[in-house]
């Protein structure tokens, strides 16, 4: 009999070494299970945070948040460890079997892990299509910017090669005003060579004014037996009313202009007046031809514009009515053109 003891003594010695090596194993095991639960709540709690459940809200700025899946309430957190579907029965939880195999018991359902866990995965696949589609859209506004790219580069070019054109516009026009400025030089100088040309054809006039008062003196000592031409005095001959002994220059400026009649009405200055017609305007008018200019405000030279011939003077108001030679006009004379010779 003691025999029997001790042989189940030691069976029992060796069945508690056993049990005692297991147990230490198994608690290993379970810490690392424990640990890897928790690691695992804590990183689904957290990839959870990124995950958006609902687009931004209407008028939102750029950069504006979403609203995201929150699991680090103290409920949530509860849920994620519950793995079997619980229900309260007469006060007591109990755990559901589950519908497809009564023999387990249910994972699924309101309250349970896997509840929570499809609805991270819904919202990652949710997300992950939102991205799909941002990335299609992306791809399709690069294409469409690479266009656009294209687009600009060709309408610069273009911008390029108009701007060129227009540079060589630019020089043509330069060169047109240079050209017209040479043209307004020898205009001027022609101006200045036609005041020559009359300064020549008043010097003829004097020297036919001095031969025919030489006649004139001629015909006086010829006429000695009339000793009443002595007494008789001296007239005036159209010779002599013809000849101007004016100085080149402006004289005068129109103030009344008859186009239709072609005739306008010149006011003289007292200097004009006088050598017009004499200081005292006791002198006949010589039939004289002048010229009309407008002066030009934008260049030196002045525009030739018609010459006129004079006809009646008024003296006491220095006015003088001419007519407008219409084989030298070269435009509509207007109020205040100058009038010179």
């Amino acid at each position: 009999m003691g025999t029997v003891l001790r042989v189940l003594v030691v069976i029992i010695l060796i069945m508690s070494g056993a049990a005692l090596f297991l147990a230490h194993q198994l608690y290993d095991k379970r810490e690392q299970l424990i640990l890897r639960t928790h690691l695992l709540e804590e990183q689904i709690q957290k990839v959870a945070g990124t995950l958006e459940v609902a687009d931004p809200a209407a008028g939102a700025k750029p950069g504006a948040t979403c609203p995201t899946l929150k699991l680090d309430t103290d409920e949530k957190r509860r849920q994620i460890r519950q793995l079997y579907q619980v229900k309260t029965v007469n006060g007591k939880q109990e755990k559901q079997k589950d519908p497809v195999n009564p023999a387990e018991y249910s994972t699924k359902g309101p309250g349970t892990m896997r509840e929570l866990l499809d609805q991270v995965l819904d919202c990652a696949v949710k997300q992950r299509d939102a991205l799909t589609k941002t990335r299609d859209e992306a791809l399709k506004l690069n294409t469409k910017l690479s266009e656009t790219v294209a687009e600009c580069n060709k309408a610069k070019q273009e911008s390029q090669a108009d701007k060129a054109a227009l540079e060589d516009k630019n020089k043509e026009v330069d060169k047109l005003k240079d050209d017209s400025k040479a043209l307004e030089s020898k205009l001027t100088g022609l101006s200045d060579e036609k005041k020559k040309l009359a300064d020549e054809v008043a010097d003829l006039k004097k020297d036919i004014e001095t031969k025919l008062a030489s006649i004139t003196d001629l015909e006086k000592k010829s006429k000695e037996k009339r000793p009443e031409a002595l007494k008789t005095p001296e007239k005036v001959t159209v010779a002599q009313a013809e000849a101007f002994q004016g100085a080149p220059g402006d004289k005068g400026k129109i103030v009344a202009v008859d186009d239709s009649l072609k005739f306008v009405v010149v006011e003289l200055s007292a200097a004009a007046m006088a050598e017009l017609v004499g200081e005292q305007r006791d002198r006949p008018m010589p039939q004289i031809d002048m010229m009309v200019r407008r002066p030009d405000i934008k260049t030196a030279a002045d525009k030739f514009v018609a010459r006129i011939k004079f006809r009646q003077v008024v003296r006491q108001k220095n006015l003088v009515v001419a007519d407008i030679l219409m084989d030298w006009q070269q435009g509509p004379v207007e109020i205040n053109d100058v009038v010179f010779f």
